[in-house]
């Protein structure tokens, strides 16, 4: 169940609904998310080898306003096998992921919510 709730979040938005990186998976996942391909490449995946998707999505997010629809419109297939589902998964590398991820969203957040002088590269 993903803790964001519906509608239209403004760009950093988000990120707030993620108190806890440590006990808490991001506030939702990538296969959640519709995005515009150029803000894909610019946002990229963080260089992680693990947990990847998870400063994608903070990116992404951060990066631009949204709407989370009510409607599940994608069906995540959960099997015993998984490899989420492993006792390994949530090693130091997952936790330090996450913890990137929180951190890389709070401060897309607070670089949005800047004003900065725009000035001309001819000037």
């Amino acid at each position: 169940m993903c803790p964001t709730p519906t509608g239209r979040h403004a760009a950093g938005d988000v990120w707030t609904h993620w108190p806890d990186p440590q006990n808490t998976k991001p506030p939702m996942g990538h296969c959640m998310l519709l995005t515009d391909t150029r803000l894909a490449q610019a946002v990229g995946h963080g260089g992680l080898h693990k947990g990847e998707d998870y400063a994608y999505v903070l990116g992404v997010t951060s990066r631009a306003a949204g709407e989370l629809i009510p409607e599940v419109v994608y069906h995540r297939r959960i099997h015993p096998g998984q490899w989420t589902a492993e006792d390994t998964y949530r090693d130091q590398a997952e936790y330090d992921a996450r913890q990137h991820a929180w951190l890389k969203g709070r401060a897309e957040r607070e670089l949005h919510a800047l004003t900065l002088p725009v000035e001309s590269a001819a000037a």
